[in-house]
């Protein structure tokens, strides 16, 4: 289990080229909650270094393609480290649009404070990007790609029923200059362009979103 050991230990383990707890380590976190592990190991080992406890160098990578995915390295400077670019200890990538991560028992943790999926459906296909943004604010990526997952099959269920003539076409995983955009666009039957109402995008280097939301007219379409 992720408790059994420690942030110092697991640091320790990975310096001597051992990667085997890394995966129960982050077991039930999301994925920002591994990158500030990964920010933590890696001052860690350079303390270590810096103390003369370890010549090996850690190397954390993190990066998203379509993907988020998290690299884990370890080299002591040795000739075959330096061929191997390093010795690999751990992998993985997390597909937000199915929500799984490269080993089928790292299962993603569920939203750990629900929300009213079908009141936010409503709001949305009413236009309202700022109800976008209050459901989704102080939640983790995985969350996010859940909730707005959710919402669009709400959508075309409406739209089957004819409820609803707004389509809500909803990207979570738009690559762009190793940062995830998430995007909502609300088009309506009849309009010639949509209005997207909501947007935001994750560094994955600072880990600060940047967020934009926009309220439509309900009935807009303009043209």
């Amino acid at each position: 289990m992720a408790d059994q050991i420690s942030l110092r230990d697991l640091t320790t383990q990975l310096e001597n080229k051992d990667g085997h707890n890394v995966t129960a380590f982050f077991s039930g976190k999301f994925e920002e909650e591994r990158f500030k592990d990964l920010d933590a190991i890696r001052q860690l080992n350079q303390q270590d270094k810096a103390a003369g406890k370890t010549n090996v160098t850690l190397d954390l990578e993190k990066e998203f393609y379509y993907t988020d995915n998290i690299t884990i390295k370890a080299s002591d400077g040795s000739f075959m480290d330096n061929l191997k670019d390093g010795v690999l200890l751990y992998s993985d990538s997390l597909d937000l649009t199915s929500l799984k991560h490269t080993d089928p028992a790292d299962k993603v943790p569920a939203v750990r404070v629900p929300v009213d999926v079908r009141q936010l459906t409503t709001q949305m296909e009413a236009g309202n990007g700022d109800a976008v943004k209050t459901a989704l604010d102080g939640k983790y990526q995985e969350e996010r790609a859940s909730i707005l997952e959710q919402v669009g099959t709400l959508n075309q269920a409406d739209l089957a029923a004819h409820k609803t003539d707004v389509t809500l076409q909803i990207d979570v995983a738009e690559s762009k200059h190793n940062a995830n955009t998430m995007s909502v666009l609300r088009q309506v039957s009849g309009a010639w362009s949509g209005a997207e109402i909501y947007n935001e995008v994750l560094d994955l280097d600072t880990g600060t979103r940047q967020i934009s939301a926009t309220n439509a007219s309900a009935g807009d379409k303009s043209k």
